[in-house]
């Protein structure tokens, strides 16, 4: 029993660290703001550099996962404040 705990305990550790940095790897990509596409939403994405969430006028065309609806769902995902309840 004891062995298989230590087993376990590594393997727990490493999917916490893929997890985390996959989710970071999501919120390093910056949206494209330029474009074709004249939707101009109002969206949010997180930017690395400020370690903020910032506001912007999206044109609605290439869409990546640094895209979100409002600021608190940005700062939930990207800033660990919590659970997100629907990226864009």
């Amino acid at each position: 029993m004891g062995q298989q705990i230590l087993w376990l305990f590594p393997v727990i550790i490493m999917l916490y660290v893929e997890f985390s940095s996959g989710q970071k790897a999501k919120c390093d990509k910056r949206p494209t703001v330029t474009g074709s596409c004249k939707d101009y939403k109002v969206r949010w994405f997180y930017s690395s550099s400020l370690k903020e969430c910032i506001m912007f006028h999206w044109g609605g065309c290439d869409r990546t996962e640094n895209l979100f609806e409002n600021g608190e769902e940005c700062e939930a995902y990207c800033m660990g404040l919590g659970e997100v309840k629907s990226a864009v």
